[in-house]
């Protein structure tokens, strides 16, 4: 009978068979909650941008609800766990049984829109508090490059306050300076032409269980050999959930994709596989898979925080005019 080990780290484990490791699993690291201000915050100059951002909070919140309401209802996705006799390994595999509802990406396209004009009608309402008119290229720029930011700035920040033309060439926004910005470009052009469909990504987890007989966890965590005081568990329970080492997460673009391949070998020390399924939009290049409602939450934020900034430092520079 082979004999199954399991040695940790401050990283994660590894499990071994008669001595030669065969897998690792890493601890799982916390995500940070993105908690969402109210728009109320942003200041009555820029009351156009403000009921903008009031209303991507609003469709970010249809989102969630029209998400959990379909997979709620249709029970879309499905778990297939399968033997592969070739390879001596368990498969597991993503079903996608119902596509996401057109609903979703026609919120998505909201979300994005209103941010995005958020930020050029803010500069509409700085030249027009500076007494002058706004020209039809007015708008804040997003470029594809520094280069291409520099060539657009003129007319697009024409009759803007210099301090604020400063505080944007700050932000850099553009493609290789704020990613975030030029993300939400992006993003805001793919939903024009019908290109920004949800697209479900799934993470594998799985809880990681020692085989060896008589090895029990007592409660003030001491090791057990042939049993223990009430409250033991056999070794290994107390990890939970851990990430198998080299496995990231995988889109969801085809009806069925296989997520995970467990050596046969090491089956015994596997007590569970989990699927940890979100929903993404966009190119990987501009989202990198990260969860659509973090997504949204970041951008609302953003937005929020340049439009409070940039108000501070345009009518600020107004009043100094006024006072000279």
């Amino acid at each position: 009978m082979p004999l199954i080990g399991m040695s940790g780290d401050t990283e994660g484990v590894s499990v071994s068979i008669d001595g030669v490791r065969r897998a690792r699993f890493l601890y799982p690291v916390p995500r940070k909650p993105c908690t969402l201000s109210p728009g109320s915050e942003i200041g009555a100059h820029f009351e156009e941008s403000k009921a903008l951002v009031d209303e991507a909070i609003f469709s970010l919140t249809r989102f969630e609800e029209s998400l959990s309401a379909f997979n709620d209802k249709t029970k879309p996705f499905e778990i297939r766990q399968e033997f592969d006799t070739n390879d001596n390994c368990w498969t597991y595999r993503f079903v996608t049984k119902e596509p996401f509802p057109k609903q979703l990406e026609a919120i998505a396209k909201s979300v994005v829109h209103n941010l995005r004009a958020a930020l050029d009608l803010m500069v509409a309402a700085i030249v027009r508090g500076g007494g002058k008119g706004v020209s039809k290229q007015a708008g804040f720029p997003i470029s594809k490059s520094a280069a291409a930011f520099e060539r657009d700035l003129g007319a697009k920040l024409e009759n803007v306050p210099a301090p604020v033309v400063k505080f944007i060439r700050r932000l850099k926004p553009y493609d290789g300076g704020s990613q975030a910005l030029w993300a939400l470009a992006q993003l805001d052009n793919l939903g024009k032409h019908n290109q920004l469909p949800p697209v479900g990504v799934a993470g594998v987890s799985v809880a990681v269980r020692t085989s060896m007989p008589g090895v029990f966890v007592a409660p003030d965590g001491s090791i057990c050999l042939l049993g223990g005081p009430t409250g033991s568990t056999p070794f290994g329970h107390q990890l939970g959930f851990l990430i198998p080492e080299g496995l990231s997460p995988i889109r969801i673009e085809n009806d069925v994709v296989e997520l995970y391949r467990l050596d046969a070998s090491i089956r015994e020390v596997v007590n569970d596989v989990a699927v940890d399924a979100f929903v993404t939009i966009g190119p990987v290049s501009l989202t990198q898979n990260q969860p659509v409602l973090e997504i949204f939450t970041y951008l609302i934020h953003l937005v929020q925080r340049i439009l409070n900034a940039i108000e501070h430092c345009a009518f600020r520079s107004y009043a100094s005019e006024s006072a000279e």
